[in-house]
């Protein structure tokens, strides 16, 4: 028999997998000892729902913003075809149920991730800035963590120089 499995992962953390896998034998199960999984990413900083210290790795913050992006894309379907979405706003209900619920974890995951690179929370208000705010800020999300200690914590890698 075929089951899905939510927490598919990347096999030695090394190559993209599917985000869904079928699997067949018990085997496959034994990869959630060797990398965290996709989803355990987003719930992750869910469970951080407002969190603001420490450090989040480019895993977490941007695991995070692939699943947000494919619920709300998932949501947005929901809308139109159970015809929740007003077509003058764009806007519908489940989507921005949503995107209401998600916004403080969004802010505290990008924080965290900006003291991962030795900076302070308060330069996500770069996005403020039209275009070249958000480059810049893309560009800090990007850049890898600080090996050591820093004064937001300890490297989420579990490394220190």
């Amino acid at each position: 028999m075929f089951s899905i499995n939510p927490y598919a992962v990347l096999p030695g953390c090394s190559g993209w997998r599917l985000l869904l896998q079928l699997y067949t034998s018990p085997q496959t199960s034994g990869w959630r000892q060797e990398c965290y999984g996709f989803m355990n990413w987003y719930l992750e900083v869910l469970k951080k729902y407002a969190v603001f210290d420490g450090r989040a790795r480019r895993k977490e913050y941007w695991f995070f913003q692939l699943f947000n992006i494919l619920i709300s894309m998932a949501l947005g379907f929901v809308d139109v075809f159970t015809g929740f979405l007003d077509p003058e706003t764009g806007l519908g209900v489940f989507s921005g149920i949503y995107a209401v619920g998600v916004m403080i974890p969004g802010i505290a995951v990008s924080v965290r991730r900006l003291h991962d690179t030795g900076r302070n929370g308060w330069w996500i208000l770069i996005n403020l800035v039209p275009l070249l705010g958000t480059v810049v800020f893309i560009y800090f999300m990007v850049l890898d963590s600080n090996p050591e200690k820093n004064e937001y914590g300890p490297s989420p890698k579990g490394y220190e120089v």
